[in-house]
């Protein structure tokens, strides 16, 4: 048996030298857009921090997905002059419909509801005239809450810092200065946190908490837009929301009952905030598709959402999972429309290995041979 995952590795990398020829990689695209017909782009922005000192000493101000308002001017007019850039909502229907596209198109989306990212993207977006949707978490609007689970794990780091912090469960000392050390040791933490039950998560973010036990010590920037800012964002006409869960929870690691409840109440809160503005898409939270299973797809439609997205790179067309739609990460890094080529034809070849396998690769990662 041979792992068609492998075997999809083996061929990209034979690929790369002749895709990083622009020419080349053009082509190739073009010939996979007639084939295969064109697609929804369905862009992610990880957030948007202030250019000012507290954006640039930020803890995620060396992550690839954290932007300053230039890098997103400069990104979105990039994809403006390929693309024309829509209302979630429209791209949705159009997904839906099933039907081939006359050509592809655009979405912007941003995870989470930071008040910093909302008032330096949205003066943007006027200039721009481009829509965007905001997936929100809810919990922090029914209560005095600024900070979800995942958060407070990097304000403890920041009161504990500079002090080396050691835990029974890691495996070795774990720095929380310099700052760019605090941030990957916060990643760390939660890699190991997401996969543990509700229980025993919570029981591990108590140790933490006894070690700063004045609390976690937030950024000024990762307050997250409360409900009556919300209730005014609504009525702008270029600006959308969705939901992203009520408290930020790995949905994979909880109870069926609580699964639902955390799909539910998230739901029904940006439903009354959001009024007409309120777009019923699911962003699954830590939503890489190692993190979905068939179950988690099934609650989201269960509970009412119209469609669900991931954070894994990919394009998205008519007949593919609407629970389960890829997008593309806006990057300081790397140029979007570049990245937009390269998935098109990374989907081209996985659709291609698949047809070629047959079902058992469909079903999963194996191929005889």
């Amino acid at each position: 048996m041979i792992p068609r995952k492998w075997l999809k590795q083996k061929t990209q990398n034979s690929l790369k030298k002749v895709l990083k020829y622009t020419l080349t990689r053009k082509l190739l695209h073009n010939v996979s857009e007639k084939l295969r017909g064109p697609s929804i782009v369905i862009l992610r922005c990880r957030r948007v921090l202030p250019q000012n000192a507290f954006g640039e000493h930020h803890r995620e101000a060396h992550n690839p997905g954290a932007l300053f308002p230039n890098q997103l001017e400069r990104l979105l007019q990039e994809v403006c002059k390929h693309m024309p850039i829509l209302y979630l909502g429209e791209a949705m229907a159009m997904l839906r419909a099933g039907k081939v596209l006359d050509r592809s198109y655009a979405v912007l989306t941003f995870d989470e509801g930071y008040r910093s990212s909302l008032d330096a993207a949205l003066p943007i977006l006027e200039k721009l005239n481009v829509p965007a949707t905001f997936f929100l978490c809810s919990a922090h609007l029914e209560q005095d809450q600024t900070l979800m689970w995942d958060e407070e794990v990097h304000g403890l780091l920041a009161t504990i810092s500079p002090a080396h912090l050691s835990l029974p469960w890691m495996d070795r000392q774990l720095a929380t200065y310099p700052a760019e050390e605090a941030y990957q040791t916060g990643l760390d933490l939660l890699k190991h946190l997401i996969n543990l039950s509700d229980e025993k998560r919570e029981q591990r973010m108590a140790t933490l908490r006894e070690l700063a036990p004045e609390g976690p010590r937030p950024s000024m920037i990762d307050q997250h837009v409360d409900l009556q800012s919300l209730r005014e964002l609504a009525d702008h006409p270029l600006l959308t929301f969705g939901a992203h869960g009520h408290t930020h929870a790995p949905l994979l690691s909880l109870a069926p009952d609580r699964l639902i409840n955390e799909l539910h109440q998230c739901r029904q809160i940006l439903r009354d905030a959001c009024g007409k503005s309120y777009v019923d898409v699911l962003s699954f939270p830590f939503g890489h598709q190692k993190q979905l299973a068939p179950e988690l797809l099934q609650r989201a439609m269960e509970v009412g959402f119209l469609g669900a997205m991931h954070a894994d790179e990919g394009v998205a067309r008519p007949g593919d999972h609407i629970y389960a739609l890829p997008r593309l990460l806006l990057s300081k890094k790397s140029p979007i429309l570049e990245a937009y080529e390269l998935q098109g034809l990374s989907s081209a070849l996985d659709e291609t290995l698949l047809v070629l396998t047959g079902s058992e690769s469909a079903r999963g990662d194996y191929i005889s041979g």
